[in-house]
């Protein structure tokens, strides 16, 4: 079995390909970056290792795309299974970390159509990650090059992040994505993330802390964050999995929160009272954002695949409710 990653500078990506070492034994590799110019299966095949007792599913060779970043911190040590892990980068030069853990790494750019089909080779799983550049219409473009690449290497099955509750016949990028994917013949799987909890950052939480008064916009705001950990552990286990072909998991919280439980959560780590008040003077474009998205709703999909429940707020808030550096320092 094998598991590619490419792509590998997202920090989702590089959670999921850490959490996929500790579930696959991989095939320790030994050599420098490749970059694969087409598909030679028999010139790529390795050396099978020995398969675990308990593991009866057959070989399958995966990639993730989009995917070197710190290791995850929530995947259960689930019985492990033989196989190798390969990642794919834009940048050789980033791979140096991945190559010290022996981890096969092969130049596979959204950017470079020709770094593609070889990079795909051989390959039966594919985890396209959406790509973070800020033009929706060269996202689209990068996204359609991995998927006629996919096609033109014998990739069965393909697997894309996109965003969770999609409107009908929705003209996104995520939606046409969706749309090339389930067009192409190839079987697919689509993990649509929820809104990250990062974007409390934003928010001010140390200073609403140090106020008592955490000032917001003015709405009737609900969230359905999700932080990148648990989300890297629920694709994680489903890439790692057979099944899921044609199945569309919504990746957001079973509930929502608001700004009064947040300021209420601020209180907790405060130890003094944290009010919350709207302020229509309030402009960010945090907002903005947040209004053209759905994150009220609410879905118990990662939690079953997680098999607990998520990180509530009051634990994934803590990295944002940290001082400003320039306090930190004096």
């Amino acid at each position: 079995m094998k598991i590619m990653v490419t792509g590998a500078t997202g920090r989702l990506g590089g959670l999921i390909l850490q959490l996929l070492a500790e579930r696959i034994q991989p095939e320790r590799h030994t050599g420098g970056v490749r970059t694969p110019t087409e598909c030679d299966v028999a010139a790529d095949v390795r050396t099978p290792l020995k398969r675990d007792v308990a593991d009866v599913r057959s070989p399958q060779e995966r990639l993730i795309t989009d995917a070197q970043t710190p290791p995850g911190r929530h995947f259960a040590h689930a019985p492990t299974h033989p196989g190798q892990l390969i990642a794919g980068v834009r940048n050789p030069e980033q791979a140096a970390r991945l190559l010290a853990r022996g981890i096969e790494v092969r130049v596979a750019d959204y950017d470079r159509p020709d770094t593609l089909p070889g990079g795909f080779c051989g390959i039966n799983k594919l985890l396209l990650i959406s790509s973070s550049h800020p033009d929706d219409g060269v996202r689209l473009e990068q996204h359609s090059r991995v998927i006629h690449a996919a096609q033109e290497a014998g990739v069965k099955h393909l697997l894309y992040t996109g965003f969770a509750f999609p409107r009908p016949g929705g003209k996104d990028v995520h939606s046409l994505t969706e749309q090339r994917i389930a067009e192409s013949g190839m079987a697919y799987t689509f993990l649509r993330s929820g809104l990250y909890t990062d974007f409390v950052e934003v928010l001010g939480l140390w200073q609403a802390m140090a106020s008592g008064e955490l000032v917001t916009a003015p709405g009737e705001w609900r969230f359905n964050s999700v932080i990148r950990e648990d989300l890297a552990q629920a694709m994680a286990l489903v890439l790692a999995e057979d099944g899921h072909e044609g199945r569309s998991y919504e990746l957001a919280a079973a509930r929502t929160w608001g700004f009064t439980e947040l300021a209420e959560v601020l209180s907790q780590h405060a130890g003094r009272e944290v009010r919350h008040r709207e302020d229509p003077a309030v402009q960010h474009w945090i907002y903005a954002f947040l209004a053209k998205i759905n994150t009220g709703a609410t879905s118990s999909d990662l939690e079953q695949l997680l098999g607990r429940q998520a990180v509530p707020l009051a634990e994934s808030i803590k990295p944002f409710i940290r001082p400003p550096a320039e306090l930190q320092e004096r």
